[in-house]
């Protein structure tokens, strides 16, 4: 009886050990695979960001680029000779 009830022991204890070790891994799992995810969607948004800066940055060119033609400043600078 005594052998019956250490084997009934050991079979739980194994059980409830493989079970741990099976949640451990899920868990691991999960975490690395959310990470992977959120470093992916950090990096889409430094792109957009990245984007955006460049098209209002070409924008700003244009505009200050209209603004020395309006007023006849798209040459070299007159000035600069004197500097």
């Amino acid at each position: 009886r005594s052998a019956c009830v250490n084997f009934q022991i050991l079979i739980i204890t194994l059980s409830v050990a493989g079970a741990v070790l099976i949640l451990a891994i899920v868990i691991c799992m999960f975490c690395c695979c959310k990470s992977k995810r959120f470093d992916a969607k950090m990096a889409r948004q430094a792109n957009k960001l990245r984007t955006k800066q460049e098209e209002r940055r070409a924008e700003m060119k244009e505009r200050h680029d209209e603004i020395r033609k309006k007023y006849g400043l798209s040459g070299q600078n007159p000035y600069s000779k004197f500097a």
